[in-house]
């Protein structure tokens, strides 16, 4: 079960990448002779421009065109996540979750996932019920779990369907249909992008 859930945090981390990159009109430079790329990235960046700023942060997360430090990375996701950049905030949950850049911390990784999570992020969303589920850095709550699952299977999430099944054998009906009341109360508490 614990290489279950790394390699599901793991998948959840390289998801927040793949994302940031593919929905990021602030693109990664690419391997070639990139530091021209780099410079326009760090200049946006430095001028308060979320996306750049978590772009700049998935560099120092990779050591791509600039040296890996997970406390540079971790700065410059913050300030992307300060300004309400979803894909930043789940980026930021992460490093909470992993202690990669900050101090560990399981309630601050939750209330990260759940800022994204409410602006409709369905990786966060399924982190955020695996947080649930887990009662990592929030009480565990199966009904909450199920909804937070449930919409992130909604929204597409594809890992979020296996644990759905698994947290709805593990509620009553009674606790199911509450569960399924959750989820629409909540649908109506995400703002989409």
């Amino acid at each position: 079960m614990k290489q279950e859930k790394k390699l599901i945090w793991f998948s959840i981390y390289h998801a927040v990448f793949a994302i940031a990159l593919i929905s990021c009109q602030t693109t990664a430079p690419t391997r070639r002779d990139n530091s021209a790329e780099i410079l326009e990235i760090r200049s946006r960046a430095e001028r308060g421009e979320a996306r750049a700023q978590f772009v700049l942060g998935l560099l120092y997360t990779q050591g791509e065109g600039v040296p890996k430090d997970h406390k540079e990375a971790a700065r410059w996701i913050r300030l992307a996540a300060d300004q309400g950049h979803a894909a930043a905030q789940v980026g930021l949950g992460l490093r909470y979750k992993l202690g990669e850049g900050v101090p560990k911390d399981s309630v601050a990784s939750a209330n990260w996932y759940k800022k994204a999570a409410l602006q409709g992020e369905p990786a966060a969303q399924c982190g955020l019920g695996l947080r649930y589920l887990e009662g990592d850095g929030v009480p565990r709550n199966l009904a909450e779990s199920y909804a937070w699952l449930s919409i992130s299977n909604e929204n597409g999430d594809k890992s979020a369907s296996k644990h759905l099944d698994a947290v709805s054998r593990q509620l009553s009906p009674l606790g199911l249909k509450q569960a399924k009341a959750r989820a629409v109360a909540l649908r109506s508490e995400i703002r989409r992008p």
